[in-house]
C-alpha cells in the first residue's frame, strides 16, 4: 500500500463483516480513517487487521505516539475519536 493511503484503500474488518453480514460499520469507518492518518505518518501495524489493511513493511514507527502528526492530523484524529464515542465504538 502506498505511504499516502486514503480511506478507500482500506478493506473492511473481515471479522466484523462476517459477524454482521455487511461491509463497513460506523465504527469500522472511524477505525479506517484514523489508521490512514497514522499510516501516512509512518506508523507500522501489528494487528492482523492493520497488517491486512496496510501491510507490515515500511512502518518507521512501532508506537503510534512516536508517529509525527501535523496539527491538522491531530485535529482529525480528535474528531474521529469523538465520533467513535458518539457511535459507542468499543475500540
Amino acid at each position: 500500500m502506498p505511504i499516502h493511503a486514503t480511506f478507500d484503500d482500506v478493506p473492511p474488518n473481515p471479522g466484523l463483516r462476517a459477524r454482521s453480514g455487511v461491509g463497513w460499520s460506523p465504527c469500522d469507518e472511524r477505525w479506517g480513517e484514523r489508521r490512514v492518518v497514522y499510516h501516512n505518518a509512518g506508523h507500522g501495524f501489528r494487528t492482523q487487521w492493520g497488517i491486512a489493511a496496510f501491510g507490515d513493511a515500511g512502518g518507521r514507527y512501532d508506537d503510534i505516539a512516536d508517529a509525527p502528526l501535523s496539527g491538522g492530523d491531530r485535529a482529525k484524529v480528535a474528531r474521529i475519536r469523538q465520533e467513535k464515542r458518539l457511535n459507542d465504538c468499543l475500540r
